[in-house]
């Protein structure tokens, strides 16, 4: 009952997608299948990762660029004190396309 409120019944793959603009956007606090929201690193590209979902590249995973961040970041750090982060961006993502035959099954 709690999802069918957050989520709806997504009819069509344009539904499927506004679900994953609204998560980035950060009008759902998880999605269905994850009990986590955004990560606060993602907080910096949730704009981008937005526009990829609108145009139907769901993004199921994503880290953004850091060059010498402190460990101690609040978002970005990890690790002890004293040390630095690089990371290169990530983002894994799922093509619309491959979402079809799961609107349509829950469709019928």
């Amino acid at each position: 009952a709690k999802n069918a409120q957050a989520y709806g019944y997504p009819e069509t793959i344009q539904q499927v997608c506004d679900t994953f603009v609204r998560f980035c956007h950060g009008e759902l606090l998880h999605l269905p299948w994850s009990e986590g929201g955004l990560a606060s690193e993602s907080l910096a590209i949730r704009t981008k990762l937005a526009r990829l979902n609108r145009h139907g590249f769901l993004t199921i995973n994503s880290q953004p660029r850091v060059n010498g961040v402190s460990s101690s970041d609040p978002a970005f750090g990890w690790g002890g004190p004293g040390g630095y982060v690089f990371q290169k961006v990530r983002c894994v993502v799922c093509r619309v396309v491959a979402c079809r035959g799961v609107v349509q099954h829950y469709r019928r």
